[in-house]
């Protein structure tokens, strides 16, 4: 007996699904090539046995286990990526690339990249490592995946920029011609995620593969590798849709900005930008990279909840913090039967609190108009720019959050919503902008995620009620009612126009299942 493909056993070891190993001259089997060997195995197993009867099982055995071998070593390719590490010159030349191909689609509307985010990046890495082209069908965050012949960004997803794009049919939406597939749903996918129109954070990763699956299009791509770019990027592109409307005569390059990356010029490429396109944002290490990423959550006595007022009267949202007077409704001690407080929606870390197995902290800035008497609490430094440039004062610090979902715990996301009468405050699960605007309500717009939160604390003394307030908590700041109206950050330019409590409209909150206590979705 033998098979059509060697096997070297002599550096046979378990590491996983990782049984064997082929002779590095030689390809890993084909599905052709496998069943062959199969069938090869399976009738030396049966000669054997003819002839030797039943004295000796230990031959047959030993067959039958390379028998179940073979299938599983077709997939050892997987996680035999060796990550490259990426240095920060090489996470600026990297975004200065994908902008640059984003720029080149000559779309009304294509936002620019400036800001790396390492729990995407950590998760790219992941994806890295398995060595395929083909995106998971349900991922953390929506990646695009390129192979590359070096490890220089300025190369990177030239394939996917310049092949697969050949192909996309803007009719179909496939990558096809003639309505024959060019390349897969999935390999059009990477294509669709790297020109997705709308785009905010990135984090990307590199690794080195033996080879790279599967070979050829169209499952596969046509460079083989060895380098394998995966990045993995804030909003999802839908499949359905195309991944950005072309510019045309009517409809130019920065016609369709929203109101929060106003900055669209000749300086930017055409892109859509909240700053200057090279002033990008990467953190000087990963979080909790000092304590060797060990999760650990912050202790209660440093922590404070955080509630949510409803107006009984006007349906505003105005979120407090525990023990910060001047976050409550300027007239709740007047008035408190006009106001209900919802449980706790989490919590966040005390302002001058120390955590030290929590690294970096950022402030949840408090932000005031007093123009539209409206508040905004955020971590969002690009939302605390655009804010101040609209007018909001800064009213200082309230609490402090982290950076990146998970982290020290960090379980809970809280954003803001709007339509025309009145603003809210939700609470979810996950960063994916896409996720969270399938679950806004009915005629809501997307206002923008403020800041990371934690489970409410548990057996801790919870705020007094209005009226009966602490020798600490004698009477808010001067300011207004808070978040009575939107926060003028919709994803599609909508100002909501003058939103003081004369002009919104009453609203029942028995009538809206929104006025309901926030829980986690």
């Amino acid at each position: 007996m033998y098979l059509k493909k060697s096997v070297d056993w002599s550096s046979t070891k378990v590491t996983g699904m990782r049984f064997c190993k082929y002779d590095k001259d030689k390809e890993p089997l084909t599905l052709e090539h496998r069943k062959k060997a199969e069938n090869l195995a399976w009738k030396g197993a049966r000669d054997v046995y003819v002839r030797m009867g039943t004295h000796d099982y230990r031959v047959i055995a030993a067959l039958l286990v390379v028998t179940a071998i073979l299938p599983l070593c077709s997939y050892m390719v997987e996680a035999q990526g060796k990550l490259v590490a990426l240095p920060v010159g090489y996470k600026y030349a990297l975004m200065i690339r994908i902008n640059k191909l984003r720029a080149s689609m000559n779309a009304t509307r294509m936002d620019c990249i400036r800001v790396w985010n390492y729990d995407m990046a950590a998760y790219a890495e992941k994806l890295a490592e398995k060595c395929t082209s083909v995106p998971p069908q349900k991922p953390k965050y929506p990646v695009a995946i390129s192979a590359a012949i070096d490890e220089s960004p300025s190369n990177a997803f030239e394939e996917i920029a310049v092949e697969i794009h050949r192909w996309y049919n803007t009719t179909s939406r496939l990558c096809d011609s003639g309505g024959h597939t060019v390349y897969s749903t999935e390999q059009c996918q990477n294509y669709r995620q790297l020109f997705r129109y709308e785009a905010d954070d990135i984090g990307c990763a590199l690794s080195k593969c033996e080879t790279i699956t599967p070979h050829n299009p169209p499952d596969g791509q046509i460079v083989s590798g060895p380098f394998l770019w995966v990045c993995a990027f804030s909003s999802s592109a839908d499949p359905k849709l195309p991944p950005f409307i072309m510019g045309t005569a009517d409809y130019k390059p920065c016609d369709m900005c929203p109101s929060k990356k106003r900055i669209c010029e000749a300086s930017t490429d055409r892109l859509c930008c909240d700053a200057s396109l090279y002033d990008f944002v990467v953190p000087s290490q990963p979080p909790n990279s000092a304590n060797g990423n060990t999760v650990t959550l912050p202790p209660a006595n440093a922590r404070m909840d955080v509630y949510v007022y409803t107006d009984n009267i006007l349906g505003a949202k105005i979120i407090a913090f525990q023990g910060a007077s001047n976050t409550l409704p300027q007239d709740i001690l007047s008035y408190p039967s006009r106001y209900t407080r919802s449980k706790a929606i989490g919590s966040v870390i005390k302002q001058g609190a120390t955590v030290p197995a929590c690294a970096n902290l950022k402030a949840i800035r408090h932000l005031h108009s007093p123009v539209m008497q409206h508040s905004i609490y955020t971590a969002n430094e690009r939302q605390i720019s655009a804010m101040l440039m609209r007018g909001y004062e800064d009213k200082g610090a309230v609490g402090q959050t982290v950076s990146e979902l998970q982290t020290c715990q960090a379980n809970r996301v809280v954003y803001r919503c709007y339509n025309s009468f009145a603003e809210q405050i939700k609470v979810t699960n996950t960063t994916d902008e896409s996720v969270i605007r399938s679950q806004l309500p009915p005629t809501y717009q997307f206002g923008g995620i403020d800041f990371l939160a934690w489970e409410p604390v548990e057996n801790v003394t919870t705020p007094p009620e209005p009226g009966n307030q602490g020798p600490d908590n004698q009477g808010p700041d001067n300011q207004g009612p808070g978040n009575e109206g939107p926060g003028n950050e919709g994803p599609g330019n909508e100002e909501p126009g003058n939103q003081g409590p004369g002009n919104q409209e009453p609203q029942n909150p028995n009538d809206d299942n929104s006025f309901k206590p926030p829980v986690l979705e």
